[in-house]
């Protein structure tokens, strides 16, 4: 669900507080984070005025990052299974890579000759091998149930929402410039 994008500091700031203490959040604040440019899963330990106190998550290390450099911020809802589509297309491309992988190896090897015409005719397992590997590894995906943190976002960034429709102006408008130098030029 999408939320309204707040568009001044204490919008922003009422948003933020209504996150009880002790909630994973992922952060992004580039100006403030010591990782600049990644998203940062963080424990929100408190909101001071227009700072947030956190702790990342990898190395209980605490970090502060005022609000008005915080970019994204989303808040865990919570863990959830994994889809069945996503569990099957990522146990099939595991297993296509690490079963054609190794079966193009054991050709490669096993047709090793000193005599041969084409000693890498064994390298062609690997197409077969890439095929039970698809199979057997959206099985174990199909059955694996990991599950995975839902995020919901409390900070969108300022201009969530308008993206696509400024891009496809933005396309449209040097479209035309293009179109116009085109046949400026065929004239």
């Amino acid at each position: 669900m999408s939320r309204p994008v707040p568009t001044t500091d204490t919008a922003r700031a009422r948003l933020v507080a209504s996150i009880p203490a002790g909630t994973r959040v992922r952060v992004y604040a580039p100006k403030a984070d010591r990782r600049a440019g990644f998203y940062r899963v963080s424990v929100l330990e408190a909101v001071r005025g227009d700072t947030l106190l956190l702790r990342d998550t990898s190395d209980s290390t605490a970090w502060v990052a005022p609000l008005t450099q915080v970019k994204r911020l989303w808040a865990s809802r919570g863990l959830r299974p994994a889809s069945t589509p996503g569990r099957v297309l990522g146990g099939s491309v595991v297993g296509m890579v690490s079963v054609g992988f190794l079966a193009g190896l054991i050709g490669a090897e096993a047709t090793q000759c000193t005599g041969c015409e084409d000693p890498g005719i064994g390298v062609l397992l690997a197409i077969p091998g890439a095929g039970v590997g698809i199979i057997a590894g959206a099985i174990v995906g199909a059955r694996l149930k990991v599950p995975t943190e839902h995020f919901e976002a409390v900070l969108p960034y300022p201009g969530a929402g308008k993206g696509i429709g400024t891009l496809v102006k933005v396309l449209m408008f040097w479209g035309g410039v293009g179109a116009v130098l085109l046949l400026s030029g065929l004239t």
